[in-house]
């Protein structure tokens, strides 16, 4: 049987345009670039279908996954209503054949969201992070679990002067709640716990060398200005506006020394005169009694106000900057206290089987990473994979659907490793992205559009859906127009 004779190719030829049946039918890992009404459900469903009857690919071998439940229920539906339709057509081969038979063992399809895989994986591998098989995953929950023990960890630790000093005039409910229950659940996870205190000493490191930059940039740029004006008098210079102005030059010099906490004291309060009163005043008055040039040529007045907006901004930028080393030692003790908290959380996590979604997200890629067994059965057990609404899905969520895509050990020329294969290392035809970047609307659950941009360079397969079967013309075109027109 020939894919062009066989029943089930004639009816995608029949079912299908040439951009869909072009989808349909790539045979490497691909990505679909399916705009809005398009047809990418009826595409996914038929693609399916042409893994099972032409590409004699059992129905528990492919993996289709989506992003919510009711897009998995849908898919579900239609992909079993196409298998049927196949199977009962009158012109009966081995390709309808092939669809009777997936009808009949349809119940064990693998049609399901992300997370629920990720949590089928974490089910079996969770023990080797200490998590219970009949955990559950309930974002709501964990959030009132890490706020109801945020406050007595606070209470405890009422008498650390830098959590009083960073707490002030707010309720303990609201720091409960915003800083440390927010960011346990929003940033942290039991397989991926967050190292504050180390990211505090690079976060500093950082600080103290653009301390050190926009020191030097300030200093270099006010000294440049005055080497440009040439015919300053000595009456001038001992003014008390180049006076102010050599004194807080001097407390920016000194904040070379820093870690002084002093200097940098020192050239806040000394800063702030300089770019508010006195730097204006030495300008106008150079300007005003007409002393001053540059090149020989008077200094226009709006040169004037260009040189003290250019120093403005880099002391603003400079201020911030002094403003974190000022508070270092507060944003070390909070930074520490989080890290003990985040301790705790996992702990209590850990006891109530209480996760969150970035938890089991986390999980199963570490699982999927550090556990040889659970990786190669998920490998063999998969031959295709389907995944919808990727433009919702991130890098993390990418990495996973590589180690499944990956090729069987026998075949790399390296020993089993917990790094993300390459796409190099990947089965040529497992993985069949869909997507709209127009459409991606979950960011606030971690999704990066920019990921699946991406994987369009990565695989040199690919497929665009352009016709929009539910708007008109008319309409998509004004769309396109406004919002900056379209790649399909």
């Amino acid at each position: 049987m020939t894919e062009q004779t066989c029943t089930a190719f004639k009816v995608l030829k029949k079912k299908l345009n040439e951009e869909q049946l072009k989808a349909v039918r790539l045979e490497k890992n691909a990505v679909v670039a399916a705009g809005a009404g398009s047809g990418k459900t009826h595409v996914l469903a038929f693609r399916f279908a042409y893994l099972v009857t032409i590409r004699n690919i059992p129905v528990e071998k492919i993996l289709a996954l989506t992003f919510t439940d009711k897009a998995a229920s849908e898919m579900y539906k239609r992909i079993y209503g196409t298998l049927k339709g196949l199977a009962e057509d009158s012109e009966k081969d081995e390709s309808t054949q092939r669809a009777q038979k997936a009808v009949e063992e349809f119940h064990t399809a693998r049609i399901q969201t992300l997370d629920s895989y990720c949590a089928s994986i974490v089910k079996r591998g969770g023990r080797f992070f200490g998590i219970s098989p009949d955990f559950t995953t309930d974002p709501v929950k964990a959030r009132e679990f890490a706020e109801k023990n945020a406050i007595p960890f606070i209470l405890k630790h009422r008498a650390n002067p830098s959590l009083q000093q960073f707490i002030g005039t707010k309720k303990i409910e609201h720091i409960a709640q915003e800083l440390f229950a927010s960011v346990m659940v929003d940033h942290t996870s039991l397989a991926n716990p967050v190292p504050f205190l180390s990211l505090f000493e690079k976060q500093k490191k950082e600080i103290i060398t653009q301390y050190k930059n926009f020191t030097s940039k300030l200093y270099a740029a006010v000294d440049g200005i005055c080497q440009n004006f040439t015919e300053i008098t000595e009456k001038e210079k001992n003014s008390a506006s180049f006076l102010s102005l050599e004194k807080a030059l001097a407390s920016i010099e000194n904040g070379f020394s820093f870690p002084d906490e002093t200097a940098v004291e020192s050239f806040l309060g000394e800063g702030s005169r300089l770019f508010e009163k006195e730097l204006t005043n030495v300008m106008i008055q150079m300007y005003t009694l007409q002393k001053v040039s540059i090149r020989s040529n008077k200094v226009p007045f709006d040169c004037i106000k260009q040189y003290i907006e250019e120093l403005r901004n880099i002391y603003e930028e400079l201020s911030g900057v002094c403003s974190f080393l000022l508070n270092a030692n507060v944003i070390k003790d909070i930074m520490s206290l989080l890290e003990q908290f985040q301790e705790e959380f996992n702990g209590l996590k850990r006891m109530s089987g209480i996760l969150t979604f970035k938890d089991v997200s986390d999980l199963a890629l570490e699982i999927l990473k550090t556990n040889r067994d659970i990786r190669e059965t998920e490998k063999n057990s998969i031959r295709s994979i389907m995944i919808d609404e990727f433009q919702d899905d991130n890098a993390q969520q990418r990495d996973m659907l590589f180690l499944l895509a990956e090729k069987r050990e026998q075949e790399l020329n390296r020993a089993f490793s917990e790094s993300i294969p390459g796409p190099e290392d990947l089965c040529p035809d497992k993985l069949f992205f869909v997507g709209d970047e127009k459409q991606s609307i979950y960011r606030f659950r971690g999704a990066d559009v920019a990921v699946f941009r991406s994987l369009k360079e990565i695989f040199d397969s690919s497929a665009v859906l352009s016709t929009n079967f539910r708007s008109s013309n008319s309409l998509v075109a004004g769309f396109n127009s406004l919002f900056g027109g379209a790649d399909y």
